[in-house]
């Protein structure tokens, strides 16, 4: 049966990704030597190793260079798979705005936060925030191999609704300015009730959002219900998201 909350048009705004548990194969200590705490290998290879980098029993993958750090976000990979899956069953669209490089998979960039500053991550257990860049490529492979499966079952009945599709990843800067932020802000600071300091805060944040976080953050967009795509990321078009 299906759930009432099925029927709704998706529209819950999470983030997910950037603290969902990695397997990073990783041998190191931690910068604080006070800490009782470190990282260290795995006497062997962890099913999320396995079966996302497809080694052998000893853990070596194909492709990966000895001593290179690779973060797998399995957790991460499944949620996609579960938000793909609903947006087959009802109308909605997928946004996913976080950190993290448009292609390849994250290496060494598991770490802790305090005080909006990089901390020591087992140093202070308890007391930082603990973040990874986010797997835009993995995310984007879960949700199509999940689309695949769906939509290409033999002697099964299929979805009734069209299948979704994936945009992106595109860079947060290029987003916005496709969204019309520059618009916005350029009519904010002409405006002739906007105050030379409020024109100064504004242009600030454009700037900031833009240059300094517009390359380093992705958008990531899934379309359901027969959608085009999602305006802004990879020349979509849809209209009213």
């Amino acid at each position: 049966k299906e759930r009432e909350d099925d029927k709704k048009d998706n529209n819950n705004s999470q983030k997910f990704e950037g603290v969902k548990p990695t397997n990073p194969i990783k041998a190191d200590s931690d910068e604080d030597s006070n800490s009782p705490l470190t990282f260290c290998l795995s006497p062997n290879a962890t099913p999320a190793v396995k079966t996302l980098l497809k080694t052998d029993h000893l853990g070596t993958a194909k492709g990966v260079e000895e001593g290179a750090v690779v973060e797998i976000g399995a957790e991460g990979y499944g949620v996609m798979e579960q938000l793909t899956s609903r947006l087959t069953r009802s109308p909605g669209a997928l946004l996913i705005i976080d950190y993290g490089p448009s292609s390849g998979v994250p290496g060494d960039t598991i770490r802790g936060f305090k005080d909006h500053k990089v901390s020591s991550l087992l140093g202070e257990v308890g007391e930082v925030d603990v973040t990874a860049d986010v797997d835009f490529g993995g995310l984007k492979k879960a949700g199509e191999r999940r689309i695949e499966l769906l939509y290409k079952k033999k002697g099964e009945s299929k979805p009734e609704q069209p299948h979704p599709r994936l945009h992106g990843p595109t860079p947060q800067g290029k987003f916005l300015m496709e969204l019309g932020l520059g618009t916005r802000v350029q009519s904010i600071i002409e405006s002739p009730s906007t105050s030379k300091e409020e024109a100064n805060l504004a242009y600030q944040g454009m700037e900031k959002l833009v240059v300094e976080m517009g390359e380093r953050f992705q958008v990531l967009a899934v379309a359901g219900g027969g959608m085009k795509g999602v305006k802004g990321v990879a020349g979509g078009k849809m209209i009213g998201f």
